[in-house]
């Protein structure tokens, strides 16, 4: 509890409270002091919370059991899952600053597939390079977002007749 200059008792607040309304998140994460100590809920730092769990199928879940795509693509659109496995659900898009790739004689990194023409020759032909050049190959998955149909189309073709004219309930027109 803290208790302020008022000596009034206030009861303190966790970034899992913060976490259960998105209005509520939304409105604290914008204080300096919430974004820094609720980095995963604020959306600072990007990584599995490994002190909290959610219920799947009955059960108590932790991010480990997001390990198939289907159970990725079925639980990470729920908002509380989307939290709390930041990174198994795929919003954390980022490149390893570890990988290399051998070019031409050249140890090359990700900022080096940075280039969209690079990009698209290398990220497409090496899985290796998409894999650790995730940001720089535009090939994250996130599983946040659920996948709709795609939208119909409306009809591009103008109606072949005019309007018809409904006849006033008197039966003369003006």
């Amino acid at each position: 509890m803290i208790i302020n200059s008022d000596t009034k008792v206030k009861k303190q607040k966790s970034c899992k409270w913060i976490d259960t309304k998105d209005k509520r998140s939304e409105k604290l994460c914008k204080k300096n002091k919430v974004f820094g100590a609720c980095k995963i809920v604020c959306g600072r730092c990007c990584a599995d919370d490994l002190t909290r769990t959610f219920t799947a199928e009955d059960a108590e879940r932790t991010c480990g059991w997001l390990w198939s795509e289907t159970r990725k693509r079925e639980q990470c659109t729920r908002p509380k899952v989307g939290a709390i496995c930041a990174a198994s659900c795929g919003r954390c898009c980022s490149n390893d600053k570890e990988f290399t790739f051998d070019i031409g004689g050249n140890a090359r990194g990700c900022k080096w597939f940075n280039k969209k023409s690079r990009a698209k020759k290398y990220c497409k032909k090496e899985p290796s390079v998409a894999e650790a050049c995730q940001k720089a190959c535009d090939s994250c998955e996130d599983y946040t977002i659920p996948i709709t149909d795609a939208p119909i189309t409306s009809p591009t073709k103008s109606p072949t007749k005019a309007p018809v004219k409904v006849p006033s309930a008197g039966g003369d027109d003006d």
